[in-house]
C-alpha cells in the first residue's frame, strides 16, 4: 500500500516559494542596477510585494491549523496487480 501524505503539497507549494522569490530578487536587482528607478517601477514592485506578503500571511492563517499528516491519497497497489492475475495463473 502507499500512502501520499498531505505535506507532499507543501513541500510543492515550499518548491514553488523558493522559484518565485528567486526570480523577484532577480527582477529586484535589475531595477536597482540598471538605474531603472521610476516612480511607476516602484509601484509596481511596491504592489507585487504587497500581495505577496498578504498572500503569504493568507495561507499561513488558513493552514496552520491542518495535520499534515494525513493521507492526501492512499494507492492499495495489491487491487491492481489482481486485475492482471485471473487467479490460474494466467494473465487477461
Amino acid at each position: 500500500m502507499l500512502i501520499i501524505p498531505l505535506y507532499t503539497l507543501l513541500i510543492i507549494y515550499a518548491i514553488f516559494l523558493i522559484v518565485f522569490l528567486t526570480f523577484f530578487a532577480i527582477n529586484f536587482f535589475h531595477i536597482i542596477l540598471t538605474g531603472t528607478t521610476t516612480l511607476g517601477s516602484f509601484i509596481i514592485t511596491f504592489i507585487i510585494m504587497a500581495l505577496s506578503v498578504l498572500t503569504l500571511f493568507g495561507t499561513w492563517y488558513y493552514l496552520q491549523n491542518i495535520d499534515w499528516q494525513q493521507p492526501l491519497f492512499t494507492l492499495n497497489l495489491s487491487n491492481i496487480t489482481n486485475l492482471f492475475n485471473g487467479g490460474n495463473g494466467q494473465y487477461f
